[in-house]
């Protein structure tokens, strides 16, 4: 956050404009989608092309040429953020963009190409070590933390590490099981709720992700009865959209998971005691 990105753009001049526009880069959340459907923006720059020296009503058709747009990270970017790089013309005169078609002529509502990792200024990579478990040969379980909330909602700490560069983006599922293996509470979504996808994911980064589990409504007595008897546990693991295929788990022992799942018991809460 606050540093200065050069985003290269490379133009293929098809024709000139009747008039000058404006280029505009943008780094976009996409996971930050308001309810009109608009990302959240954490970075955003206009300018001309060449700061006005190349012009689109002077450019010379079939003369490509190469252009870079430096644009400042918000400083209150916040991250990890996995960014897609949105890019396009404007009127500077109406404000009004000009409609961008992929290759084929469909219309595009949102220019955008993938973009880069947005880190804290200190984040540094460690050593890459497996962990308990192991998915894809690729990342690391490192430690799973539990607490208890007020409103019967489980919170579940998961501390992950990329052993390697992750070329898919994979999805976590976690569920809450009885005694009997009903499903009592679950949630399935993208790391930090979709905000950094495991393909931005470096070598060696350490990733904290927390969910937040609750009870279904006809499965809170029986979420309630069993966290007090201590026989709920959590089934954890990834999987790849829209395959909906798990991603291969194995033990710290290299010994393959039944069903690619991680099983783990939890620990009833405890209650505080005070003094009379």
């Amino acid at each position: 956050p606050g540093a200065y990105v050069p985003v290269e753009l490379c133009w293929q001049p098809l024709a000139q404009t009747e008039k000058p526009y404006a280029v505009f880069v943008q780094l976009l959340d996409m996971s930050q989608m308001t309810v009109h459907g608009a990302p959240g923006i954490w970075g955003s720059r206009r300018t001309y092309p060449g700061l006005g020296n190349l012009s689109t009503d002077r450019w010379t058709p079939g003369q490509p040429f190469c252009d870079t747009v430096h644009v400042q990270v918000s400083r209150d970017t916040p991250t990890p953020l996995g960014t897609s790089i949105e890019i396009g013309l404007i009127d500077p005169e109406t404000g009004n963009r000009l409609q961008a078609t992929n290759s084929q002529g469909d219309i595009l509502d949102i220019s955008a190409v993938r973009g880069l990792s947005i880190l804290p200024a200190d984040a540094k990579p460690v050593a890459e070590q497996p962990g308990g478990y192991v998915l894809d040969h690729a990342i690391a379980l490192k430690d799973v933390g539990f607490g208890h909330t007020l409103d019967d909602s489980l919170t579940v700490t998961l501390t992950w590490q990329a052993l390697q560069p992750v070329t898919f983006d994979a999805t976590t599922f976690a569920h809450i099981l009885g005694a009997d293996g009903s499903v009592l509470a679950q949630v399935d979504r993208q790391p930090l709720d979709g905000r950094y996808p495991t393909s931005f994911w470096a070598s060696g980064q350490v990733i904290t992700d927390v969910l937040n589990l609750a009870p279904m409504p006809d499965a809170l007595d029986a979420y309630r009865r069993e966290r007090e008897l201590g026989s709920l546990a959590l089934n954890l693991g990834m999987y790849t959209w829209p395959s909906l295929k798990r991603l291969g788990v194995t033990d710290a022992s290299g010994t393959a998971q039944s069903d690619d799942v991680i099983t783990i018991e939890i620990t009833p809460p405890t209650e505080e005691k005070t003094d009379p």
